[in-house]
């Protein structure tokens, strides 16, 4: 595994993935980060994605474009968890974690 310290946002790759709970709201550091980055039009559209989806459930994986992200060609909205309502380890590394390694 390979970790880089830096701004993902500015990151040279294609698409980022980032989290969201499963009451599409755009969620979590990284996810805020990457919401000002990209501008309005990323978030206008994460939201029209995201309340199309019923039973979204964790794990489950939302595609749109990268607003104003530079180079990059897409975003993945990947539901996850959220704290208050944890669920032991075993069951969320089965999820969301095994989603984005396929």
């Amino acid at each position: 595994m390979l970790v880089y310290e830096g701004d993902v946002t500015r990151a040279d790759v294609q698409c980022l993935c980032i989290a969201t709970n499963t009451d599409q709201y755009l969620g979590g550091t990284v996810a805020d980060v990457v919401d000002r980055a990209a501008g309005k039009k990323l978030n206008e559209e994460a939201v029209r994605q995201l309340t199309m989806i019923k039973d979204a459930k964790i794990g489950t994986v939302c595609e749109t474009g990268a607003g104003q992200l530079c180079g990059k060609s897409y975003v993945l909205h990947t539901f996850v968890p959220e704290w208050e309502s944890y669920r032991p380890y075993s069951e969320v590394w089965n999820g969301p974690f095994r989603t984005c390694q396929s």
